[in-house]
């Protein structure tokens, strides 16, 4: 079985990283893979959010305490 998903939590602290990546490494099924990436407050602030066709370009919103994508 593979399960493709994308999950995502800003973190405000690399204290607060630290111990989400702790969790995932004790959580981790033996075959399991995860990627993990760290983006910057400003960095998520200078992403570009385009909606629908014609396509339009809208200002991102706040960094929410968590999103799953999939």
């Amino acid at each position: 079985m593979m399960q493709l998903s994308v999950y995502m939590r800003p973190c405000v602290s690399f204290a607060r990283q630290e111990t989400h990546m702790d969790r995932i490494k004790k959580s981790i099924p033996s075959e399991g893979k995860v990627r993990a990436f760290f983006v910057t407050r400003a960095q998520w602030e200078r992403a570009f959010v385009i909606y629908g066709s014609p396509a339009k370009e809208v200002c991102p919103e706040q960094m929410p305490e968590q999103i799953q994508l999939w």
